[in-house]
């Protein structure tokens, strides 16, 4: 639910301040690989972390988006694994 409230905050900023020729990107990188998985079950953590991005290849994404000469609405990274094996997401 969070992911989904930033995207509308960034619709309606966008929307608002677009006459004014601003401009908002949104990164959704989907998962990474933290510390944030250190309490969970080995087995669980190893999972995530094996199809999750590294923080590097997010900063990368994040850099790429400052440095356009154009505007992106929306940047979205999820690995194909994830989708197809994530729990709800395909079933």
């Amino acid at each position: 639910m969070a992911k989904g409230a930033i995207e509308k905050v960034c619709q309606a900023l966008r929307n608002e301040y677009s006459r004014h020729n601003i401009v908002f990107t949104l990164i959704n990188p989907g998962s990474i690989n933290t510390s944030f998985t250190s309490q969970w079950e080995q087995a669980i953590a190893d999972m995530h972390n094996n199809e999750s991005m590294t923080i590097d290849e997010v900063a990368d994404f994040i850099i790429f988006a400052l440095n356009a000469s154009f505007a992106t609405n929306n940047i979205s990274f999820e690995s194909v694994k994830q989708w197809r094996d994530e729990l709800g997401v395909l079933k």
